[in-house]
């Protein structure tokens, strides 16, 4: 199992979870998650290929932001 297989049932973990508590928060968050983690994947690869400072720095910034959104989506269910 890969990270990216790793981080894809960890992403379904969250949103079973949050529709079987009736936590809307928890799936949309974990949907978040997921578009912001492909965004993040094609800002690298772009960076890969032009470089540059901006690049690196929004690839970095939505890291981040799915990083955060993961954190929400869990906080949402032990709430």
């Amino acid at each position: 199992m890969n990270q990216n297989t790793a981080g894809a049932v960890l992403l379904l973990i969250l949103a079973a979870a949050g529709f079987h508590t009736n936590t809307p928060v928890a799936w949309w968050f974990a949907g978040l998650t997921a578009a912001l983690a492909f965004l993040a994947e094609e800002a690298r690869a772009y960076h890969e290929v032009h470089g540059g400072f901006n690049a690196a720095a929004v690839r970095f910034g939505l890291a981040v932001a799915s990083w955060a959104t993961v954190v929400i989506s869990a906080i949402s269910l032990l709430t």
